[in-house]
């Protein structure tokens, strides 16, 4: 997770290797899906997060 925040944050290299650049919207949707589930319990009725 820390390497994909480093990308996006522009303070690592692209990686040279495609297949990896490639999975990295996955494994930042399911990073994302992990932070969501795990605040649960700051969500409204609605299952939207509460600002």
């Amino acid at each position: 997770m820390r390497r994909v925040f480093d990308l996006v944050m522009g303070k690592a290299p692209l990686p040279e290797d495609l297949g990896e650049l490639l999975a990295l919207p996955t494994l930042a949707e399911s990073t994302l899906a992990a932070l969501v589930r795990r605040a649960g319990s700051t969500t409204d009725e609605g299952g939207s997060a509460s600002a």
